[in-house]
C-alpha cells in the first residue's frame, strides 16, 4: 500500500483459501482490503462473511475454472498457463527459488 498510494488494491483467492484464512499471518489488517473469492468446490463462502464479518467481500461465482493448482504452476513455469510478461517477471525477479534448474532459465 505505501509503494501504490493512488491505487485500490485487491487481494484475490479462490475459496479453497478462506477456509484457514484466520491462519495467515497478519490476515485482520488483509481485511481492511477487498477481498475477491474465486468459488468452487461448492464452499459455503456466507459463512465465512459473517465470520470475519466483512463486506468487502466480492464472489466470483461464474467464472470459468481451470484445473490446476498454484503449486503446479510454481513447479512447473512456462508459457501454457502464465502471461510472458508475468513469466519475464517471475524468473527476472527469481521468484519461487524452489524450482529446479530447468524451470529457472
Amino acid at each position: 500500500k505505501k509503494n501504490y498510494l493512488k491505487d485500490e488494491l485487491f487481494l484475490i483467492i479462490g475459496a479453497d483459501n478462506i477456509i484457514n484464512f484466520d491462519k495467515w499471518k497478519n490476515y485482520k489488517k488483509l481485511l481492511n482490503y477487498p477481498i475477491i473469492i474465486m468459488n468452487r468446490d461448492n464452499i459455503n463462502l456466507d459463512l465465512y462473511k459473517n465470520k470475519y464479518l466483512n463486506n468487502k467481500f466480492i464472489i466470483i461465482n461464474n467464472f470459468p475454472f481451470i484445473k490446476i493448482s498454484s503449486s503446479e504452476i510454481r513447479t512447473n513455469l512456462n508459457n501454457k498457463y502464465l502471461d510472458k510478461k508475468v513469466l519475464d517477471y517471475i524468473k527476472k525477479n527469481n521468484l519461487y527459488r524452489g524450482n529446479n534448474e530447468k524451470n529457472n532459465k
